[in-house]
């Protein structure tokens, strides 16, 4: 297709005519020309636009309270959980180890040998199952 220089006025008018018609915007307003144009074709136009875009933005200050409510929530839940697994943690090493005095008071040496064995080999595997887990989440939050 060979594009041919305009020989006549209407010819040149009808190119810029065109060129107006591809005429674009961004953002959430038209521009004022435009604003204007939408109030002559239809009374009150540009005031429904505008009070439409004040109800979106309304909507998306609510989203995003609401959800910045819901993160301190789970916060404060990951918090509360996080602070009784270690006061459950702290007693129950505590009894252990009265356990253990316990029976190596009582002679039971061996016993209190094998109970400090098993308490360890079970902090092991929760170490390792913990770190596992955290490898495996960071792994999730990256994709």
């Amino acid at each position: 297709m060979t594009l041919k220089k305009a020989e006549t006025r209407e010819e040149l008018s009808a190119i810029e005519y065109k060129r107006s018609q591809l005429q674009m915007y961004s953002g959430p307003l038209p521009p004022a020309a435009e604003l204007q144009r939408y109030e002559e074709a239809f009374p009150g136009a540009a005031q429904m636009i505008l009070d439409h875009l004040s109800k979106e933005q309304d909507f998306r200050h609510k989203m995003s309270e609401s959800d910045q409510r819901l993160i301190e929530k789970d916060l404060e839940l990951h918090s509360t959980a996080r602070t009784r697994s270690q006061y459950l943690i702290f007693f129950s090493i505590a009894l252990t180890i009265g356990l253990c005095a316990v029976m190596v008071f009582t002679d039971n040496a061996t016993e209190a040998k094998w109970v400090v064995g098993g308490i360890v080999g079970l902090v092991a595997l929760l170490v390792i199952k913990s770190s596992f887990f955290n490898l495996f989440n960071q792994d999730r939050s990256k994709n």
